[in-house]
């Protein structure tokens, strides 16, 4: 079936190996689109819950990257981190505050920012020393690396109002090969992804297969992203807009509908921000169609994706480049992950033919993302993701583009690298294709 999302549709399947499964997601890979699958929980025998892995993540904290979704730069105990995972309450705990400066909350600041990631990586640097030399760290604790603040309060009122953190720890296990780290879930991934023949690192349409084992391989996961929820403040997501020079399948393997539990006497604006967080979540579930609404009803629903098509990213590149004129040539927009696209200005791309991929995954859900296209995520509750990469045949000449394109970023720029060593891949294809047929 297909299910309409934003004007767009977007192929849902069912997690069974069958050939009309496989060519219903050819056919929508091959165009560029998203595709969802759902189903994936039935086929998991592993523990994916909070409880279970919390406790590997604390074995392995210092390559643990936890960041601040709302504010910036903050130090917060992992325990606390999964505390606010289960209780809204909890998110309004205070960590210590680091020495990064906030950011103004208006999009022209937001935009602007892009421009200062030299600066903002050697403040890191400067900052994460001065922590752990002076003994600020404690046991489980780690630096809150600042992404976008967004200080502006959904209830209305001034901003002395204390806001809650909306924590992600992201790309974990950082070093290690989670296969290595949590060999069980590892096998029970791999047994559970949806088309092997593209997902597993031995997929036959997987050309990063291809690749002798004398080349250092690429690092496409799977990795782990648990993050908080929070669909109040329109402005902030989860993963800003960005794109990713490979293909991904990004797994939904839990979610948790927060509680509200009472922390001391004063708990009216808590309890505000909780209310109406539930009631924004029901209005984005509202607006969907009424088969997407009947899935979410039995379905824990866990985040609001918009995706576009990889040829729509020069047009959104110039809409926010117009948005704010002060981008120097070096800027991009997208690669920076400075931006997520409200409602208003999705509207306003809508107007220049850009129309996106509305999805909302809930658990269970596996969502297909084509290499070079723009995306960006947004908790609408507690969730924990899996996301693998792979290389299709379909997208390897998009890869081929954005290797490209990231060769021109600055060479301090976290994608300048050819991580992907994708024209060694395209050349061991090509030869094991050619030798096959001689």
């Amino acid at each position: 079936p297909v299910t309409t999302h934003f004007h767009r549709t977007t192929t849902i399947v069912d997690n069974s190996s069958t050939d009309a499964n496989l060519a219903a997601f050819q056919q929508s890979w091959a165009s560029g689109q998203p595709v969802v699958v759902s189903g994936i929980l039935e086929k998991l025998s592993e523990d994916w819950s909070p409880a279970r892995l919390s406790s590997f993540v604390v074995a392995n904290n210092a390559n643990a990257t936890i960041v601040d979704c709302l504010k910036p730069g903050r130090a917060c105990k992992t325990g606390k981190f999964w505390e606010g995972f289960r209780n809204f309450s909890a998110r309004f705990q205070p960590c210590r505050a680091s020495s990064v400066d906030s950011e103004a909350s208006s999009l022209t600041s937001r935009l602007a920012s892009c421009g200062k990631k030299k600066k903002e990586e050697e403040e890191r640097r400067e900052f994460l020393p001065s922590f752990s030399k002076g003994g600020c760290l404690l046991d489980e604790e780690v630096l809150l690396l600042p992404e976008r603040s967004c200080s502006s309060s959904p209830l209305g009122k001034a901003s002395s109002e204390p806001l809650p953190t909306l924590l992600k720890l992201k790309d974990w296990p950082a070093k290690e090969d989670f296969k290595t780290v949590l060999p069980k879930h590892f096998s029970d991934l791999m047994s559970a992804l949806p088309f092997p023949e593209y997902t597993t690192r031995e997929g036959i349409f997987n050309l990063s297969a291809r690749l002798p084992d004398v080349y250092i391989k690429p690092d496409l996961g799977p990795k782990m992203y648990i993050a908080y929820g929070t669909a109040v403040v329109p402005s902030c997501g989860t993963t800003n807009l960005h794109l990713d020079v490979s293909d991904a399948v990004n797994v939904m393997v839990h979610v948790h509908e927060p509680e509200f539990v009472k922390v001391g006497k004063n708990n009216s604006h808590i309890k505000n921000w909780f209310d109406q967080d539930r009631r924004e979540v029901a209005r984005i579930v509202g607006r969907q169609e009424e088969s997407i609404q009947k899935r979410c009803s039995t379905l824990k629903t866990g985040a609001l994706w918009h995706i576009f098509l990889a040829e729509d990213s020069d047009t959104i590149r110039a809409y926010i480049r117009e948005k704010n004129p002060t981008l120097s040539e070096n800027d991009d927009p997208i690669h920076d992950q400075c931006v997520y696209l409200d409602d208003v200005m999705r509207e306003e791309l809508k107007g220049k033919g850009v129309v996106g991929f509305e999805i909302i995954q809930c658990a269970g859900d596996a969502v297909f993302i084509p290499a070079g296209a723009p995306h960006q995520v947004q908790n609408l509750n507690s969730c924990i993701k899996i996301a693998e990469d792979f290389v299709a045949p379909e997208h390897i000449s998009e890869c081929v583009k954005l290797t490209d394109e990231f060769r021109h970023l600055s060479s301090d720029h976290s994608n300048h690298e050819d991580k992907l060593q994708v024209k060694s891949i395209i050349f061991h294809s090509m030869k094991d294709a050619a030798a096959s047929v001689l």
